[in-house]
């Protein structure tokens, strides 16, 4: 299937929702999206269309979004997409996102788009995570496979511009890129971890592309913010677990980590996150933790009048990866 304006739109709103509040903002992924199909088509294709033998990388944004100074551009994907390359010895057969979010799920859409290759259906991680290695696709469990990652981010009139190609330990190469985003300012785009389609098929979050377009087919078919609410936790086999007004929130970001905590009804309970890791409390303890997306979805304001947005937590059906290293 190939991308056109509708399917987009879709996908941007389910995908934000299964990224529990990370993988990027959704203007920066439309622009991504706008930009991509400029370029040239984007086909979606599934694994079945593929070779078990087929290499697919990864293409994503690493870093805190929250900073002031954090920004990549379709230039910086392509770059990183390019010293990668160097050091292949087969061609690229497809790309996959990281996570999933208003901007990770449109991350391999330029490269797609300028190389003539498919976004694959799958991705890493079906939500979105704090850690390369959680986008890892339990490769890190793995101490022969050897991890390639290029990135590339910042300003060259601000002196932060940045190109890094890494090889060796999953962890340690997720380290450097990440520290690369730091030094870029907050972000920078990564192309990494070439696998082949068989091992994608074995460890990936399989459909999450379709799953991202269904559910914002459902949410695009709501009006209020509430009936948006129940129609995710309806498509994701979820549950709307409060509805109240957030009283405050504190946010600090450090190191490319963003945490914060944010009180809100009923009982005053308070939700933590670090990333995109949220915990929701019950008097009994925490009733949703990682990698269970809890989400607090932003719809209201200009297209409504109302106080406070729904919070709601997914349980059961799940489009995260089955590897342990995605949560």
């Amino acid at each position: 299937m190939y991308f056109n304006q509708e399917l987009i739109s879709q996908l941007s709103k389910g995908a934000q929702i299964l990224g529990g509040g990370g993988g990027g903002r959704e203007e920066r992924g439309l622009k991504t999206a706008r930009e991509a199909l400029a370029s040239g088509p984007v086909r979606l294709a599934a694994l079945e269309e593929m070779s078990p033998s087929d290499l697919v990388v990864t293409v994503s944004g690493v870093g805190a979004p929250s900073q002031s100074r954090a920004m990549y551009t379709a230039q910086h994907y392509l770059r990183a997409l390019e010293l990668l390359e160097r050091r292949l010895d087969q061609p690229i057969a497809g790309f996959i996102p990281s996570e999933m979010g208003g901007s990770a799920a449109f991350g391999p859409f330029l490269a797609a788009a300028v190389k003539g290759v498919p976004v694959i259906n799958a991705a890493c991680d079906g939500r979105a995570h704090p850690l390369g290695t959680m986008g890892a696709l339990g490769l890190d469990r793995d101490p022969g496979y050897q991890a390639l990652q290029a990135a590339c981010g910042g300003r060259q009139e601000e002196g932060t511009y940045i190109e890094l190609v890494t090889f060796g330990a999953v962890r340690s190469a997720s380290r450097a890129s990440r520290l690369a985003a730091e030094l870029a300012g907050g972000l920078a785009a990564v192309v990494r971890n070439p696998v082949s389609v068989d091992y994608l098929r074995k460890n990936a979050a399989v459909g999450c592309y379709t799953m991202a377009v269904e559910l914002g087919k459902a949410l695009l078919a709501e009006k209020t913010a509430l009936g948006k609410a129940e129609a995710a936790a309806r498509t994701l086999g979820g549950e709307v677990v409060c509805q109240g007004e957030v009283t405050g929130c504190q946010l600090f970001t450090k190191g490319g980590w963003t945490t914060a905590a944010a009180p809100s009804p009923p009982g005053g309970r308070t939700t933590r996150c670090t990333s995109t890791m949220s915990t929701w409390p019950s008097s009994g303890g925490r009733s949703g933790w990682p990698p269970s997306p809890i989400s607090s979805p932003p719809w209201t304001g200009r297209r409504e009048k109302m106080s406070s947005p729904p919070i709601w937590r997914r349980a059961g059906r799940s489009s995260s990866s089955a590897s342990p290293a995605a949560g």
